[in-house]
């Protein structure tokens, strides 16, 4: 795909998120050692609509640090912020100012039971969250209507 139209596709998420104060962000990375192991993929979205965007990736770095400024002017979600956060930063890109953890939320509501994303997904939804082997893997940009847990 070429940068122009992998900046139009950044451009078309801009459009469509512009009015959204909510959004969920993920980071897909090879491991835990956020200083170690390399991104995969950034996620983000609401529920009507998700983008993805798979790394290694073209995107001019002063574009990308541009859009998610722009992005994290809207309160995020994490599930795991500390983690997502510290990938973003090892990567030379911006950090929200206003997020929430539902992780940290998980566990003030309940400090005994576990706070795995897949767990709590199935506890409220009902629903099992696709393993990322399970996804459609291949390299474009901002996937609309890529909801990781679609059944």
């Amino acid at each position: 795909m070429l940068i122009s139209s992998k900046i139009e596709k950044l451009g078309q998420a801009k459009t469509s998120l512009q009015n959204e104060k909510l959004v969920a962000f993920d980071v897909e990375a090879e491991g835990l050692d956020t200083r170690l192991c390399a991104i995969k993929g950034i996620g983000f979205g609401t529920n009507k609509q998700q983008f993805f965007i798979p790394f290694p990736h073209s995107i001019p770095e002063d574009t990308l640090y541009n859009f998610f400024t722009w992005l994290f002017q809207r309160t995020i979600i994490f599930h795991n912020a500390k983690y997502d956060m510290e990938m973003l930063l090892y990567n030379n890109l911006p950090i929200p100012k206003v997020f929430h953890d539902t992780m940290l939320m998980s566990w003030l509501i309940d400090e005994n039971k576990k706070h795995g994303l897949k767990g709590l997904v199935k506890e409220i939804f009902g629903r099992e969250v696709k393993k990322w082997k399970e996804l459609d893997n291949q390299v474009t940009l901002l996937r609309g209507e890529e909801d990781i847990m679609r059944e």
